[in-house]
């Protein structure tokens, strides 16, 4: 009797030692399912999660992108009728309408980009820029300025430069003299190798009677505009200015 029982004992061993990889290998097929049955359930409740708004916001910037700025234009207004205060699409739509040429609807849609709050530094540049090329430089200045109170020049060299030569431009349209010499400045300091500002200058200063600072200014504009078409120009105006001020100190 016991040596039955011994070999059923020992037998269940054999029998428990051989079949253990097999069960070692189920349970970790069970375990996969399981973490696989758990991933698809995580990304059914993220599908169900997906905000239908952003995801028209993004389907219509790709058609934007894509070139065809009319059907963005429609999309945009579908989102806004959903959402009149999403910043981000009214900004968008102000791009759109400037490339198709509609001034006075881009500007409408910046506005209202900045109603509702965008931090978008280029939507106060746009807008900016908008009002200076239709001549209402007050608008143009009042935003300009809003935006360097908004942001730092360091964030983005070449934004900046472009809205500070703006910004002296429109100052010059109001005849704003010392401001427009001011912002151009500004650009000296932040593009050193740009050459428009000296020029602008140069202009700024003929128009106040200053023949040094014409001079100063345009002797900066060559040394910086190397190999700029304008350049023998220049020289001739310099040369002419300074027989002219050398008449000047004789006749003082």
């Amino acid at each position: 009797m016991y040596w039955i029982r011994f070999c059923a004992i020992t037998l269940a061993a054999i029998l428990l030692v051989a079949n253990g990889p097999a069960i070692a290998q189920e349970e970790a097929m069970q375990e996969e399912a399981i973490q696989e049955e758990t991933v698809q359930q995580e990304d059914v409740m993220q599908e169900e999660t997906v905000d239908p708004l952003q995801m028209a916001y993004e389907e219509a910037v790709a058609i934007h992108d894509d070139g065809d700025w009319e059907l963005a234009v429609k999309r945009y207004k579908e989102i806004l009728k959903q959402d009149k205060t999403h910043a981000a699409t009214h900004a968008n739509m102000g791009l759109a309408y400037m490339s198709l040429d509609k001034r006075g609807d881009a500007i409408n849609a910046y506005k209202k980009a900045i109603e509702y709050n965008t931090e978008d530094g280029d939507v106060l540049y746009n807008l900016g820029t908008l009002y200076h090329e239709k001549g209402k430089h007050d608008d143009a200045i009042k935003t300009f300025e809003a935006m360097l109170m908004q942001s730092s020049d360091e964030e983005d060299v070449d934004l900046y430069t472009k809205l500070y030569l703006n910004l002296g431009n429109a100052h010059f349209k109001k005849k704003h003299y010392d401001q427009a010499i001011e912002a151009y400045q500004e650009v000296t300091r932040i593009d050193s190798v740009n050459a428009e500002p000296y020029f602008n200058m140069a202009i700024v200063y003929a128009k106040q009677k200053d023949a040094d600072g014409v001079i100063a200014s345009l002797q900066m504009y060559i040394d910086k505009a190397d190999g700029a078409e304008d350049t023998d120009q220049i020289q001739m105006w310099l040369a002419q200015l300074g027989a002219a001020s050398e008449t000047t100190d004789e006749d003082n």
